[in-house]
């Protein structure tokens, strides 16, 4: 690294501001921050930072670090990632878990039923399913593994999956119980479209 705190390449630039970039933007209020991290380092190669940034601007009457150049362009991009977020949260109906008419759960009438399984192909089955949500990185209280576990074991003594007994078990909002629902769901479809 230059004078002025400057990375000299892009592979410093990565190597040297990525860690710096995923706290901002976490601490900017985007959700996924390493994804958005990731997404922000491609697109400020694709317009060369490293040859816009010029040392000799001026700002409150001091000349403008890389730093604080760099910052200005990752809040840039974290409010728009922020923006999509919401959107997307607010689009995006978690239906797996949606209560119906009759009390039960969508995902319930789509599943089969315990009997229709020998304890073979149960274990089996569970077992594929933790090992694929083992390889799901665990963001803060959120994993996946842990959760699904849990669904596991209420399965088993209640023959349906109940969003506040599992919110209360794991100790976070039904909220965030169902976004974990649906990232399990997303996951695991991800994963049986991959091995079709």
């Amino acid at each position: 690294m230059t004078t002025n705190d400057v990375p000299d390449s892009y592979d410093a630039l990565f190597r040297d501001y990525h860690g710096y970039i995923v706290g901002l933007a976490s601490k900017l209020g985007v959700r996924e921050s390493e994804d958005a991290a990731s997404k922000i380092m491609i697109r400020l190669y694709e317009r060369d930072i490293l040859s816009m940034y010029d040392p000799t601007v001026v700002s409150r009457g001091k000349k403008t670090s890389f730093r604080a150049f760099l910052s200005a362009l990752v809040e840039h991009y974290c409010r728009h990632y922020r923006e999509r977020e919401g959107v997307h949260a607010h689009r995006e109906p978690i239906i797996v878990d949606k209560p119906l008419e009759n009390g039960g759960l969508w995902i319930e009438l789509h599943a089969r039923h315990d009997e229709d399984y020998t304890d073979a192909e149960y274990g089996d089955m569970v077992a594929q399913i933790r090992g694929r949500l083992d390889l799901v990185p665990t963001r803060g209280k959120r994993n996946l593994t842990r959760l699904f576990d849990m669904m596991v074991r209420q399965l088993r003594a209640t023959g349906h999956v109940e969003p506040n007994a599992l919110s209360a078990e794991y100790g976070v909002s039904t909220t965030v119980i169902r976004s974990m629902i649906h990232d399990m769901a997303s996951e695991l479809e991800f994963f049986r479209l991959r091995l079709a």
